[in-house]
């Protein structure tokens, strides 16, 4: 049944308890926003990956294709004990465009996105999964504990390039889901967790270091062959959007000029939805 935007409706996905190599096993439920019994649910940010080539997960008992980035997603997020309630986009929303209704459900939902982010208890950004050295470089993060930082960590400034080239930081998408983030998101990458919050004290402690250590323009070239104007600029631009005065349309374009959608129309929407 098509979900009616003027309604705030939505659907959410529970995520059914099982071993790590289990089949994937999921059912959804239609909920209204503004319900103030609804159920609380965290809401997935990630790129969705090759749409060509795909697995398959269990939704009510029957096959349904999601991207091999997505699986991960699932799989790692999913608890052996207890199950986990998500909203995301592949699944929550109807992609098979087959007649007038669902086309009008997904445009529907996409003017929703800045409802779902801000009304999810938390945002998790799925950055992927498979290189050690980005996996070094998250549990170097874990174990020096926000503000502990000094300057002999630069030694991980350079791997800390690896996180910030993912195709996460990338995606008009995903910088909109951020923003909209009404608490600490967590980032995870394969089994690693770290909070959002760290990763940009770190950055900070490093962008302070970078600039004191090169004056001027060499300064702004040593942070941006770095990346980590990718995460301090898009912390500034949700403190900015949580801010009493909010974000400026301007402000929301400049941030989003390098980033990449599928759809030439979701970088209007993207921007629009901060």
């Amino acid at each position: 049944e098509p979900l009616e935007a003027e309604k705030h409706e939505l659907r959410l996905l529970t995520l059914l308890p099982g071993a790590f190599h289990e089949p994937i096993r999921c059912t959804l439920a239609k909920i209204c926003l503004k319900d103030t019994e609804r159920p609380l649910y965290e809401a997935l940010s990630y790129v969705w990956g090759d749409p060509k080539i795909t697995k398959y997960v269990m939704v009510h008992g029957a096959l349904f294709h999601v991207t091999i980035n997505l699986e991960s997603a699932l799989r790692h997020l999913r608890d052996k004990n207890d199950p986990r309630t998500l909203w995301i986009d592949a699944i929550c929303i109807n992609q098979n465009v087959t007649d007038g209704r669902e086309d009008k459900e997904r445009h529907g939902q996409v003017r929703m996105m800045g409802q779902v982010y801000t009304s999810a208890t938390r945002v998790i950004i799925w950055l992927g999964t498979g290189d050690q050295r980005v996996v070094n470089v998250i549990k170097t993060l874990q174990t020096a504990g926000k503000g502990s930082i000094d300057s002999a960590s630069m030694l991980i400034a350079a791997p800390l390039y690896r996180i910030t080239s993912l195709d996460w930081f990338n995606r008009v998408w995903t910088k909109q889901e951020m923003v909209l983030a009404v608490n600490d998101p967590i980032i995870i990458y394969g089994r690693c967790v770290i909070p959002w919050s760290l990763l940009t004290a770190v950055c900070q402690q490093f962008k302070a270091e970078v600039l004191r250590t090169h004056v001027g323009i060499k300064g702004v070239i040593a942070m941006k062959q770095l990346g980590m104007w990718r995460i301090t600029g898009l912390d500034d631009l949700r403190t900015l959007y949580q801010s009493d005065r909010g974000l400026l349309l301007s402000q929301a374009i400049l941030c989003s000029g390098y980033a990449k959608a599928t759809n030439p129309r979701d970088m209007v929407y993207g921007v629009l939805g901060m």
